[in-house]
Order: C-alpha cells, then sequence, then structure tokens
C-alpha cells in the first residue's frame, strides 16, 4: 500500500489521456503548480499499459520477469568470466542485497539494463551495432528512471579503464559509445533540464525517506537484519579485494572500481543495494578464482577433511535458518500474484460512502490515494518530497503531527473533512498523532484495517457516514 506503483500508474493514464508531459504536482492540493519532472513517466506509461490488459497479476509477472532475467544475464556474464562454480558461491552471498527492493518498481529495469550495457561494453558485438544498441537503450532508460546516470557511469569508468590499462583502440570506441550516450539523454521530454535532473533531485529534498537514508542510521532506527548483512558483505567484499588487489588491478580493474563506488553509494543510500549486488557478486566470484589459483591445493586437502565438512554443513545450516528466521532472505515472503489480501479495502469504502474532502493524509498513503482517487479527490501529500518545497515539510507537515496547536491552526487553514493514514508510519510523530486525533472529540473513526484508519470530522456533512460507521473508541490501544 505504501507502494509508488499507484502514482506511477495514474501518471500512465494521465500521459496517455492527455498527450503531455506532466510539469507540476498536478495531484496534490497544497502545492498544484510546483514545478515537476516525471523522470519516469515511460515506467507509467508501460506499467498502464500492462495493468489495462492483465490488471496487477500481469504487472507482478512482468516484474518477475525482467527480474528473472536480469539475475540469468548477471549469472552467465560471471560464469563466462570466471567459471560457475565461484559465481554461485558469489551469487548465494550477494542473493539478500539482490532482492532488497523487489516491489514493481522502475529500479527493476534499472537493473536490468545495467548488465546490458555491460554486455554492450564489454561484448564482442560490431561497434555499429554496438551504437545503435547502446544509443536506443539509453533513450529509454532516460525516460523510465533517474537512473539512467548509471549507464553514463559505466561507460566512462569503463572508458578510464583502458585508457589506465594503455588499450586505447578500445578505448576510442568506448568514447564513441559515451558519446553517443550522452546525446541520447537529451531525447526525452524535458530535454537538457531531464537530463541534468539527476544531478538536482536531492537538492530540495524536505523530508528523510528510508531508501536514501544510510544503513547506520537505519539500525538505529528500524534495525533490520538487512542491513546489518549489508555491512557483512561489504567487509567481505573489500577484505577479498584486498587479498586478490593485485590481480584485480591488473586484469579486473573496471569491475573493482564500480563495486568499490556502488559499495560506497550502498553505505551512503540502501536503495543501491541491489546495484551492489550485481557487481559484488562479480568482484567476489573474480576474487575467488584468485584465490583458488594461489591456495586451491591446500583448499582441496582441508575440506576432504570430516571435521572441515562438519564445521561448513553446520554454519551452513545456521546461516541457512538465520537467513530464513529473520526474513532477511525468504523466498515464501509475499509469494503471489497481484495485490495483498483487501488492499484496496479502504479505497472501496473511501468512494462507497462517497466521502468528500480535503483529505489530509500521511506521505506513505499518497501514491494509493492517488491511484483510486485521482482527480475526484487531490491529496495533501505524497512520497515524492521533489514535488513539494521544502518548507512544506518543516513547517507544516511534519510540525502539525507533532502538535496539537500547528495541527488546529493548518486543519482549519486547509478546512480537513478526513483523515486518510496509513497505520504502518513508524516515523517519531505518526503514532502520537493518531493516538492524539482518536482522542480527540472533533474526529471520529470510521474505518480501519491492516493498513489504514480512516477518520471523518464531526460535521453535518459526514453525519450520516458517523451514525453509520463510526468505531468504539475501545478498539483502539495506546
Amino acid at each position: 500500500m505504501a507502494s509508488d506503483l499507484g502514482r506511477h500508474l495514474k501518471n500512465g493514464e494521465v500521459i496517455i489521456s492527455s498527450k503531455q508531459p506532466i510539469t507540476t504536482n498536478l495531484y496534490s492540493y497544497t502545492h498544484p503548480n510546483f514545478p515537476f519532472i516525471a523522470h519516469h513517466w515511460g515506467f507509467g506509461v508501460i506499467a498502464y499499459g500492462i495493468f489495462k490488459v492483465v490488471g496487477f497479476n500481469g504487472l507482478t509477472i512482468f516484474n518477475a520477469t525482467l527480474s528473472f532475467l536480469t539475475v540469468v544475464l548477471v549469472l552467465k556474464y560471471s560464469a563466462k568470466r570466471v567459471g560457475l562454480a565461484y559465481t554461485c558461491i558469489g551469487f548465494l552471498l550477494v542473493l539478500p542485497l539482490f532482492v532488497y527492493r523487489t516491489e514493481i518498481r522502475p529500479e527493476t529495469i534499472s537493473a536490468l539494463f545495467v548488465i546490458l550495457t555491460i554486455y554492450l561494453l564489454a561484448g564482442n558485438v560490431r561497434l555499429r551495432y554496438k551504437l545503435i544498441l547502446i544509443f536506443i537503450l539509453q533513450v529509454l532508460w532516460v525516460n523510465i528512471h533517474v537512473f539512467f546516470v548509471f549507464g553514463l557511469f559505466l561507460s566512462t569508468t569503463y572508458l578510464v579503464t583502458l585508457i589506465v590499462r594503455a588499450n586505447y583502440q578500445r578505448a576510442r570506441y568506448v568514447l564513441i559509445l559515451l558519446i553517443a550516450q550522452l546525446l541520447a539523454t537529451l531525447l526525452n521530454p524535458y530535454g537538457l533540464k531531464g537530463a541534468l535532473y539527476p544531478l538536482q533531485i536531492l537538492n530540495d529534498y524536505g523530508y528523510r525517506i528510508i531508501e536514501n537514508q544510510t544503513p547506520f542510521l537505519l539500525l538505529k532506527v528500524i534495525p533490520s537484519p538487512i542491513y546489518y548483512y549489508l555491512l557483512a558483505i561489504s567487509a567481505v567484499t573489500i577484505l577479498l579485494i584486498t587479498l586478490s588487489i593485485g590481480s584485480a588491478i591488473k586484469k579486473d580493474l573496471f569491475y573493482t572500481v564500480v563495486s568499490v563506488v556502488f559499495l560506497l553509494g550502498s553505505l551512503k543510500m540502501v536503495r543501491l543495494m541491489p546495484y551492489f549486488a550485481i557487481f559484488a557478486l562479480f568482484s567476489l566470484s573474480y576474487c575467488f578464482y584468485t584465490l583458488n589459483q594461489k591456495i586451491g591445493d591446500f583448499l582441496k586437502k582441508l575440506i576432504v577433511r570430516p571435521i572441515v565438512q562438519t564445521l561448513l554443513g553446520g554454519v551452513g545450516f545456521f546461516v541457512a535458518f538465520v537467513l530464513v528466521s529473520t526474513n532477511l532472505y525468504n523466498p515464501l515472503t509475499n509469494l503471489g500474484l497481484g495485490l495483498m489480501p483487501k488492499v484496496s479495502g479502504s479505497a472501496d469504502f473511501f468512494k462507497e460512502n462517497n466521502i468528500q474532502g480535503p483529505i489530509f493524509n500521511n506521505y506513505d498513503s499518497g501514491g494509493y490515494l492517488i491511484f483510486y482517487l485521482y482527480p475526484k479527490q487531490k491529496v495533501f501529500v505524497d512520497n515524492r518530497p521533489e514535488a513539494y518545497p521544502s518548507s512544506f515539510f518543516k513547517t507544516e507537515y511534519v510540525p502539525m503531527q507533532e502538535n496539537d496547536n500547528i495541527w488546529t491552526s493548518l486543519s482549519n487553514k486547509y478546512g480537513f473533512n478526513v483523515i486518510y493514514f496509513y497505520r504502518l508510519d513508524y516515523t517519531p510523530w505518526a503514532q502520537p498523532f493518531l493516538i492524539s486525533r482518536i482522542k480527540d472529540p472533533v474526529w471520529a473513526p470510521v474505518y480501519v484495517d491492516d493498513y489504514a484508519l480512516i477518520m471523518l470530522k464531526r460535521n453535518p456533512t459526514n453525519e450520516s457516514i458517523i451514525k453509520n460507521h463510526e468505531l468504539p473508541k475501545e478498539l483502539f490501544r495506546y
């Protein structure tokens, strides 16, 4: 429910119907004219097209197919470099990072485009075909997701490493590909602004979102095992690269550099973990390969000893138990097609009872409401910090949930008629705010499920709905 998918689908619907790019924050009544670049507009069009034909089940299959294809291409490429055995060991280590963000998002396409770019840069394909394919790939990428900059980064890094290794002929070819990519980034509805948008998107973020935080901060706030695992794999990657540093620099410089860059990026912003996983796999499998060349005979003698085999089996069982029991990696979690059960319940209640705005909603529920209610109702806020001035979050959105006086003042200003709140919002201010509103005689709770709470203002407009649906205060524990 807190996913971005609803907004992406609405983007696609709006763009297809209007045949124009989205340039303002049209979904919000608080800042409808705030300039906005929908850098992922292409994903919205693709997702909406699939949704109209085969629904949410089809979107799930589409996303899973892209993920599967990405994994297959990554494994095939790595196996060609160092062999399947070393690749499988590396893949098992990075798998929990690979599946960190499995929701239907444009990141899934970006991950696929990352490995396709690697194939085009390093593969033995004629230059003219490479040029055409990488240009088309970059045009698609710049219109689907802001991570199109990864394509430019990979080409630039590959070019530099070729120059360092004095492979000037191949470097000239890669330079031509890089120029093609740069030109391709201009082919978007926003032109140069769209091409430069990745450099600006974080400049005026007034709200912290989880995926843009460091694992160190998140371990203090949301101590999930996945962040410990990220730190562990980062340490293992650095250790093995250090042990294989000579060969890594001479023969595997590009992948070593990119692995370290994405490692550092993941420690800065956890949303980069799946991309770190791709290149950590390349580096780890290569390090296993080179270390085996050095100490392989010793390991073979060691591993045949019963005590070593017993120890390895015990460690493997323990690791598997920890992964599954902590949900760090559990292939059965959220297994299935389409929406989770009863996700649409609150929206159905909203529409069946013809509830009217203005709505006060929290950040996480914005995309959901946009999908189900726009254009009849607009949202107070949604999960696009770049679509709102930073002052909005700092002087209104957060303070109004922390201070009842500010809430009363802004409630009067905007004339809120309904509160729609995603219940699993665990920001420091969210749960105290909900408790205050439950106690507030001005507001009546009329709907609750595993995802959302709906409250209506006690006024003549809502009188009949409250009479028929008001929930007893005893239902809520605080």
